[in-house]
């Protein structure tokens, strides 16, 4: 194995130990939250700033993320296909006879 592809290895594996390490907190900071949302700081800020997105500011300027708001919030953002939407309707219809 030469030096750069050792390099590359030992990069990787370090983006794989950090990713682990956020995935497993409750609390997330700003910066871990766009690592693990996979957005950009300037969305972040977007989401905090309109309160779009829920989180905790309990000194001026530190944001905070509680991991089981951030997949409430996410959950309650979803697309629905064109079956779930025909089997809401099918029992909507059901349960209104």
């Amino acid at each position: 194995m030469t030096p750069i592809q050792l390099q590359q290895e030992l990069n990787e594996i370090k983006k794989l130990v950090h990713q682990n390490y956020i995935n497993n907190k409750e609390v997330f900071n700003s910066t871990e939250l766009i690592s693990y949302l996979k957005i950009s700081e300037s969305l972040l800020y977007k989401l905090t700033s309109r309160k779009l997105i829920p989180h905790c500011k309990p000194t001026n300027g530190v944001l905070l993320f509680f991991k089981e708001e951030i997949h409430e919030w996410i959950k309650q953002h979803r697309i629905y296909t064109v079956e779930d939407a025909e089997r809401m309707i099918r029992n909507h219809k059901r349960n209104n006879r």
